[in-house]
């Protein structure tokens, strides 16, 4: 677990604990795991490593499949709605992290990024998401959680 000191909009000083964030990702209906690899981070960044759950996610494929006349069994078709899905649960997930934040600490100033590394129907969905709160922007986010799972991916090799 990793704590972030910072002034909030009403220039209070707040404490926010990657933990806290962690536990707000796990109640979104479709997350399955969310593990808190913050510590691994040298900057003021949160990270995590987000899987969804599977059997959410392809019902919700099924469903758009059969809406657009997909099938299933087309690989090609199947991973890019995987991956469109994947960014729309992401987006999500971060409307309603940036939401929660500004209520809960008053911070507006929220940055984030996440990088899919992996999208298929039998692995399901995975993502790593960094965040925050003012001090990096969204390009270095994104290199970041991107390294993350280079390293990742390199450690399994």
């Amino acid at each position: 677990m990793k704590s972030l000191r910072m002034i909030s909009q009403d220039k209070k000083e707040v404490e926010i604990a990657s933990e806290d964030i962690r536990n707000m990702i796990e109640g979104f209906e479709s997350v399955e795991a969310v593990r808190d690899v913050s510590n691994s981070m040298k900057e003021e960044v949160f990270a995590f490593d987000v899987t969804l759950d599977s059997s959410h996610i392809e019902e919700i494929l099924e469903s758009q499949m059969n809406d657009l006349y997909y099938r299933l069994d087309d690989d090609e078709e199947a991973e890019e709605a995987l991956f469109e899905q994947a960014q729309y649960i992401s987006d999500a997930i971060v409307d309603s992290l940036k939401e929660y934040v500004e209520n809960r600490y008053g911070i507006d100033d929220f940055n984030t990024a996440y990088d899919v590394y992996s999208a298929s129907v039998e692995d399901g969905i995975s993502f790593t998401m960094t965040i925050s709160f003012g001090k990096i922007k969204h390009g270095r986010l994104y290199e970041l959680a991107s390294n993350l799972n280079s390293e990742r991916d390199s450690n399994f090799r």
